[in-house]
């Protein structure tokens, strides 16, 4: 047998290909030759022809984003394949994963902590900022309720002076505009305004009902307009007046906003000009620059014809070092104080963790020298030289490893060698096995009157269990099923031993068909099988004789399982006999002949049948094998036996069996 060491690859990569230039290898990565790249062409094909079909670039999205998908997926393969070949680059990814990237991550969250409470604080500066304009508007009704009270009413009432006097006393809201009420039925009519293109002439019914202060948006002749406005009801001299206030949300209050909360507002609902207002960031320490944050929030106001409340999304930029001091009042220059320790303990961090960075190379350096040294000496032992040897120097780990694979190769060639051992026992057992099969019958005999079949199944390379079919004169059949004791090679000689032994001396007396010779048969194998083998050998057997003439069964069961015989709703058990043979020379067997009619049914088996464990380690067990019988006993024998083998493995489906098999079925015709 060859069991000589093969030298395999070790390396997928085949030297003896001859490069691609570079126009080549661009075409086959580039050239539809696979269903994803066509799918992908087909999605970039459809995502430029939308001018001809619109749905086209909507079915292009969705396969686009598939293909981006597998493509992502193959790219990364491909790089882990390249980069994480090397152990030393492993190391370096798990120390990327382990020191570098949770580092990052707490940074990550750090900031994000930190930018939502800078938001969050920005919010509430600028929210503090609205509603104090809206609550000044609403108390600017108060104002002109007094202004009018305490003026000279001989004229009527002076709207124009009240007006002006408020206006002047408010010169903070830039771009003021007051306008003053009158009920008219469901609404109310405008008396005075001013500046009067700045108030409509009629008040919305719903400002009529009720008061109101806040954001909103009109439709004017002037186009869509934002302002803040606050409408509330007065009463002089027995009339119900209303005061409606308001200040334009234009680039005027985006200054004030950023001056007061050191927010810049940037979208709506405000729709301010496309030029930004000159604003002065404060400076990140060590000239670092300017630091601006993105932020956004909801806010609410209400479509000023239709009273209809909205919310949209207020974007802007932050100074996070005015949001702080403002928040905390805390001085600019605590700040920048604040903000410089910030950024140093940033950078001692960053410098700790490049330390840590070198010192996990030098680590990984010493690693990986060791295992390109566990590498060759693994390419060296494949390719046989079994003599090669790792040198160590340290006394390390790293070192016991190279030692204990000094110490693997010199047990290799002992392995090999119990390898051949293995394989010839091997092909030897197998031959064995060819050769026992030969020992029985290669089809049960025919002659009309007894229908038979059998099967062996033996649990290893060779079997204990033993079956055969002996025909003297064309008149009488001997029928023979046997279970040695132990299992593997000594069971199998001993089978064949006794074979040899059944077959010469069930010769003596051929013509010898008188009552006892079953018997005698068996009395003879039981002093051979104590005089020629082992005091703890031993055999059970049964054996019975058949005459096709005079349909008499005579048999004698010796210590084996006993046999089935069905007839009509019958069954017996054929126990008749005596203990197994080989263990007491001086043991008398009996024999019982029983008149077989038609259609009688003899099955005969050995314990590997009723033994055969499940997984629970529960046996088949000889009511399953009876109810088997029962269920199939009208069908012919071949299918019999095939059942009673199938119900056995489909009950010990997944457990190991360490007993033969062996099942004989008769039925007289």
């Amino acid at each position: 047998m060859n069991t000589e060491v093969k030298q395999l690859p070790i390396s997928t990569k085949d030297s003896d290909v001859p490069e691609m230039d570079f126009a080549h290898r661009l075409w086959s990565i580039l050239s539809p030759n696979s269903r994803m790249k066509r799918w992908t062409y087909a999605g970039i094909i459809m995502a430029n022809i939308g001018d001809l079909w619109s749905i086209f670039p909507v079915i292009s999205i969705p396969m686009l984003v598939i293909s981006a998908v597998y493509y992502t997926y193959c790219a990364g393969s491909w790089l882990k394949g390249r980069l994480l070949w090397k152990v030393r680059n492993r190391i370096l990814a798990s120390f990327v994963f382990v020191g570098i990237v949770p580092l990052c991550l707490a940074l990550l969250i750090s900031v994000t902590i930190g930018w939502f409470l800078i938001g969050a604080m920005g919010t509430n500066l600028t929210k503090r900022h609205f509603q104090s304009t809206t609550d000044q508007l609403s108390h600017l009704s108060q104002d002109v309720e007094l202004a009018l009270y305490q003026a000279d009413k001989e004229a009527g009432l002076p709207f124009v002076e009240a007006i002006n006097k408020v206006v002047q006393t408010n010169q903070e809201l830039q771009g003021l505009a007051v306008g003053i009420f009158e009920r008219d039925g469901v609404g109310a009519r405008r008396l005075y305004a001013w500046p009067p293109n700045r108030i409509a002439d009629k008040l919305p019914e719903w400002a009529a009902r009720s008061d109101y202060a806040g954001a909103v948006r009109d439709s004017t002749d002037r186009g869509i307009i934002n302002e803040f406005r606050a409408v509330s009801d007065i009463d002089v001299d027995g009339r119900q007046l209303f005061v409606l206030t308001s200040v334009p949300i234009d680039q005027i209050y985006q200054n004030r906003v950023w001056e007061d909360a050191g927010v810049l507002l940037t979208s709506s609902p405000f729709l301010f000009d496309q030029q930004s207002p000159k604003t002065a960031w404060t400076p990140l320490p060590w000239g670092l620059g300017e630091f601006k944050l993105p932020w956004g929030t909801m806010y609410s106001w209400i479509d000023w014809e239709q009273n209809e409340p909205q919310g949209d999304l207020i974007t802007g930029m932050m100074d996070p070092a005015r949001i702080i001091a403002d928040t905390m009042s805390m001085e600019a220059d605590v700040v920048q104080i604040v903000s410089a320790a910030l950024v140093g303990l940033c950078t001692v961090l960053a410098g700790v963790e490049f330390v840590s960075f070198l010192i996990g190379l030098i680590i990984s350096r010493r690693i990986t020298s060791a295992v390109h040294s566990l590498s060759r000496a693994t390419q060296a032992i494949r390719s046989g030289r079994l003599d090669y040897r790792i040198e160590t120097q340290r006394n390390d780990q790293l070192d016991e490893l190279s030692r204990s694979f000094n110490d693997m190769a010199g047990s290799i060639e002992v392995l090999l060698n119990q390898v051949r051992d293995k394989h010839r026992i091997e092909a030897e057992l197998e031959m064995a096995r060819e050769v026992q099969a030969r020992f029985l019958p290669g089809s049960p005999p025919e002659n009309g009157r007894l229908e038979l079949a059998a099967t062996w199944h033996p649990a290893r390379m060779v079997s204990g269990d033993y079956y055969d079919f002996i025909v003297h004169d064309n008149r009488v059949i001997d029928i023979v099923v046997a279970d040695i004791s132990g299992k593997g090679m000594s069971a199998a000689l001993m089978m064949a031993g006794l074979q040899s032994a059944l077959r010469s001396h069930s010769m003596i007396g051929e013509n010898d068909l008188a009552p006892g010779r079953v018997s005698r048969l068996v009395d003879r194998l039981n002093q051979h099988l104590c005089l020629n083998s082992a005091p703890d050998k031993f055999a059970t057997m049964f054996i019975c004789s058949y005459d096709i003439h005079t349909s008499l069964m005579t048999y004698t069961c010796a210590g084996h399982n006993p046999p089935y015989l069905y007839r009509d709703d019958t069954r017996r058990e054929l126990t008749v006999g005596g203990c197994p043979i080989g263990m007491f020379t001086e043991w008398e067997y009996e024999e019982e002949t029983i008149a077989i009619e038609p259609k009688d049914l003899l099955v005969i088996y050995t314990d590997g049948i009723t033994e055969a464990q499940n997984t629970h380690q529960e046996e088949f067990g000889e009511e399953r094998l009876g109810a088997e019988i029962e269920n199939s006993r009208e069908l012919p024998c071949e299918e019999i036996q095939d059942r009673i083998l199938a119900a056995v493995r489909d009950f010990s489906h997944g457990a190991e069996q360490f007993d033969d098999q062996t099942v004989v079925v008769g039925r007289a015709m």
